[in-house]
């Protein structure tokens, strides 16, 4: 494994470090994710409304500590 550096464009420093994933940790989560797909697939549209209202409720929550991230990782100034 490895480890993934991101730097701020702007600034040239280290933003974060984060370790990389084996080839079987991304198989897993291949599967996984397919699995997940097959579930939502399977799901009434009122079920997806609602999940998808819940996700957009916790970005919405987050929105300053996303939008500062994004901020730091693409050397832009926010809005």
């Amino acid at each position: 494994m490895g480890t993934l550096t991101s730097i701020n464009p702007t600034t040239g420093e280290v933003a974060g470090r984060w370790e990389t994933h084996s080839t079987a940790d991304i198989h897993q989560l291949v599967e996984h994710a397919h699995e997940g797909f097959e579930d939502w697939r399977g799901s009434s549209w009122a079920h997806r409304t609602e999940l998808l209202r819940a996700v957009a409720d916790q970005l919405d929550a987050r929105r300053e500590e996303l939008a500062s991230l994004m901020t730091l990782e693409m050397g832009k100034p926010a809005g």
